[in-house]
């Protein structure tokens, strides 16, 4: 089955992925306008809140029903505007016909290492920074180019092992009980 469709797959995917190239610019804009609309609807929400509030104190004091029951209408409509506002605008790219995939557009976090000495102390007591540490001494033992006896830190241990149709395994040591 791969056999068959695998060249037509990899055509579609390197069309997919210059397609979502093309089409990043234009999702970013609609981000930033969703994220602008979203910003004003906060911003009339709370305006109509501090109005809400200021014919609620203005209402108790002049005791008018008239103006209380103004009030309670401009409350009613700051609750709604909040509640509109913090609806989030959905700025995926969908099928016109509502079946196929939707591209959305992700945050990505990406590091550049600026200090690597301040990076490795951060990091130094992680198992991981060991093991890759040993992986890279082990290769640099086990390279013929490289003088491992100017490798820092380390001691070369020598181990037989036998071999059998390549591939090694560790002289097992004798067990006692």
């Amino acid at each position: 089955m791969d056999d068959a469709f695998g060249p037509i797959k990899k055509r579609l995917e390197v069309c997919a992925n210059e397609l979502k190239k093309k089409f990043e610019p234009w999702m970013v804009a609609q981000r930033q306008k969703a994220e602008a609309e979203e910003r004003a609807r906060r911003k009339e929400a709370d305006r109509q809140r501090r109005e809400a509030e200021e014919a609620v104190r203005k209402a108790q004091a002049e005791n008018n029903l008239a103006a209380k029951f103004e009030a309670e209408e401009k409350a009613k409509a700051a609750a709604e505007a909040e509640k509109l506002a913090k609806q989030r605008i959905d700025t995926n790219a969908k099928s016109a016909t509502g079946s196929g995939r939707t591209i959305a557009l992700r945050t990505v976090h990406e590091v550049e290492i600026v200090n690597i000495n301040l990076l490795f102390m951060h990091y130094r007591d992680r198992p991981e920074v060991a093991e890759l540490l040993h992986r890279l001494a082990l290769a640099d033992v086990r390279a013929k180019d490289v003088d491992h006896r100017k490798i820092p830190g380390i001691v070369i241990n020598k181990k037989s092992r036998s071999q059998l149709d390549g591939k090694a395994s560790e002289i097992p040591a004798r067990q006692t009980d």
